[in-house]
């Protein structure tokens, strides 16, 4: 086809025409057959189920006129889809009570699936109890050889890179975690939804009590919808990918900021209390001081005090003087003293000398009562030898001398006397001052010691506290700069969303949106896309379409086939392989769910058979009568009348 365009005149003549992409002629990813078997033996096939592109329905039978027994229910549609999806690589194929009764039923059974990829057959071999023997897979659709143990068998891992090179091929590389970019297996449970938890929200795909494997979450899912769909260009993938890697920096940062700034709060508390320090007021108290400004002020505070602690320290050498020489005064004013004493001494013992010697008679016939004899007093003796030397000293003259030598000893002792008297009121009064000064230097010393060592201490801490600043403000930086690469990153994927190219790329899938709704609905319905958090489909605020089957069928059902057919007019890279698990029960009257089926006919009447850009395969219990078991579109009836009804033909 060369470029060709369809109208869709019915049933509104609003809607313009669709293109259709010339060079998509087949689905990316396509089902051919897929059989299961009871051994690994090509003769023993439980049951062959051969499909086509476009659509295709696996329904049951109805019950006949009469008949009482349930023939709809619990005959294999669920596990067809799961097993379907088992051989694109899911690591489950039910809960682990199916998967244990279908093991124990078929120990040694195995399904078989032929799938082209792009222009490549493969055919995958998987036990339906892989935890000893794993899948292989084999280049070709030779099923019939999949068990040949001369065959070239490939690990199932080179059928999933082989998806996943048509994918890069065509995709930007998106980075889902730092581990992982996205990968077919995480768009797998879109491509096939499973009736319990799939068809609920446009971005919920498993229920994680049916299928335990891993998930990721919904915002996630609608970020691989988009990625899917084209409308992630290269620039918004590079900023998503470098995004990823800042909002984990992010994160890390402001978790460390948080830890630390928790660490300085503690410690600010704690010193604040010991330092005895008032927070100053701020004059706006719309912005409080930041607890980093905070503890700046408190460091500055305990240094200041610090530097005064020392400075008083400072004075300790001039008291210390005052004190040492009030005491070296003491100590001379001690010695005069002595001296003082001692002349006292001196001048009593010459007084009582001159007293012995005129104690007795002091006439000069009387002799002292200490002389012996007269003869030898040492008066008579004084004054003969004055005689002798020629001087005329008599005793009168002698007792004049004695007494006036008397006179000069009570003088001196007076002398000492008065000057004892004034050295003692000294003495006291420098010891009084010398004890004070001693007391008031010990003190300050004291206090000193006690205020350095407090201060000195705080001081020390100070520097903790200042690391501490130091840190939080690093990992207030770093979290800024890294929320600021989020930021940058944000922006740029606004500029991407809001590019020329994007805006036609949406346009284009909401024009298919559009087109599917009003196939389905019968009326016109505006589809609306946001991609603002990835890929999220609605309707326009005037339409009248409400309830929950309704938003189903827009957002679920609707939306699916809108990405397959957006994807067969060039749009994105969607496999144009789509698979919807019980998608009437409990969702649609069978009106809208026959609208929905003959949508995706109307699909195929926009190609050529040989040219079918898509696979579309749907599972049902209550197909509308017009798709009975002769139609085209029908590939499987299955019914609980007998096993031969049932999907692997045996109950378990």
């Amino acid at each position: 086809m060369s470029g060709r365009q369809l109208s869709l005149l019915d049933p509104d003549q609003r809607l313009g025409p669709i293109q259709i992409e010339e060079k998509r002629d087949q689905p990316l990813l396509w089902a051919e057959r897929i059989v299961y078997f009871s051994h690994p033996e090509p003769a023993k096939a439980l049951r062959e189920v051969k499909l086509h592109r476009g659509l295709n329905i696996i329904r049951t039978a109805r019950r006949r006129p009469g008949e009482r027994q349930c023939v709809a229910h619990d005959v294999g549609k669920t596990l067809f889809a799961r097993l379907l999806r088992y051989t694109l690589g899911d690591p489950w194929f039910g809960d682990r009570v199916t998967m244990d009764r279908v093991r124990n039923r078929f120990p040694f059974g195995h399904v078989v699936a032929v799938w082209h990829v792009a222009d490549a057959s493969w055919t995958v071999v998987r036990p339906f109890d892989d935890r000893e023997q794993p899948g292989y897979v084999i280049e070709g659709e030779k099923w019939q050889t999949a068990f040949d143990p001369n065959s070239t068998r490939k690990p199932l891992q080179a059928f999933m890179e082989a998806i996943n090179a048509q994918l890069a091929d065509q995709l930007p590389s998106l980075l889902l975690s730092k581990e992982s970019s996205a990968q077919f297996a995480d768009i797998l449970p879109w491509l096939c939804r499973d009736t319990q938890g799939g068809l609920q929200k446009p971005d919920l795909w498993r229920d994680k009590d049916v299928n335990p494997a891993k998930q990721n979450s919904r915002t996630t899912n609608r970020l691989l919808m988009k990625w899917l769909m084209g409308l992630i260009r290269p620039p918004e993938a590079n900023s998503r990918n470098l995004k990823l890697n800042a909002s984990d920096q992010a994160k890390s940062a402001s978790s460390t900021c948080d830890h630390k700034q928790s660490r300085l709060d503690s410690l600010y508390e704690s010193m604040k209390k010991t330092a005895a320090f008032e927070e100053p007021q701020h004059e706006d108290s719309a912005k409080p001081i930041s607890k980093a400004d905070l503890a700046s002020k408190l460091i500055m505070f305990i240094r200041d005090q610090h530097l005064e602690a020392s400075a008083q320290r400072q004075q300790l050498p001039s008291m210390r003087t005052e004190k040492e020489a009030a005491e070296s005064a003491v100590e001379a004013i001690q010695g005069q003293f002595a001296a003082a004493i001692r002349e006292e001494e001196q001048a009593k013992s010459q007084k009582r000398e001159l007293a012995v010697r005129l104690r007795a008679e002091q006439k000069l016939s009387s002799a002292p009562f200490e002389c012996p004899g007269k003869k030898d007093c040492f008066w008579a003796l004084e004054i003969e030898a004055n005689k002798v030397a020629g001087g005329s000293l008599s005793e009168s003259d002698l007792i004049r001398r004695i007494e006036e030598e008397q006179a000069e000893a009570d003088d001196r002792i007076q002398i000492a006397t008065a000057a004892l008297s004034d050295l003692q009121e000294r003495l006291r009064a420098g010891q009084s001052r010398a004890a004070e000064l001693r007391a008031a230097y010990e003190r300050e010393a004291s206090r000193c010691q006690e205020v350095n060592i407090r201060w000195q201490q705080l001081n020390e801490v100070a520097t903790s506290l200042e690391a501490a600043v130091n840190e939080v403000e690093q990992a207030d930086h770093d979290r800024t700069m890294a929320e600021d690469d989020v930021a940058w990153h944000n922006k740029v994927i606004d500029e991407s969303n809001a590019s020329v190219e994007a805006r036609q790329a949406l346009a284009r899938l909401e024009h298919c949106y559009t087109h599917t709704l009003a196939r389905v609905y019968d009326s016109f319905a505006v589809g609306v896309l946001d991609l603002s958090n990835g890929l999220s489909p609605g309707v326009d605020k005037g339409s009248s379409l409400h309830g929950t089957a309704l938003s189903t069928m827009q957002n679920v059902l609707a939306f699916d086939l809108a990405c397959l057919l957006g994807s067969a007019c060039g749009i994105g890279s969607h496999p144009r392989l789509l698979l919807h698990d019980g998608a009437r029960e409990g969702e649609a009257e069978s009106e809208l769910y026959l609208s929905l089926l003959k949508t995706a006919e109307w699909m195929q009447s926009l190609f050529s058979p040989e040219d079918l850009p898509f696979q579309y395969i749907v599972t049902t219990a209550d197909a509308p009568d017009e798709y009975h078991e002769g139609h085209p579109a029908v590939v499987l009836t299955l019914h609980g009348r007998d096993d031969e009804g049932l999907l692997l033909t045996r109950r378990f």
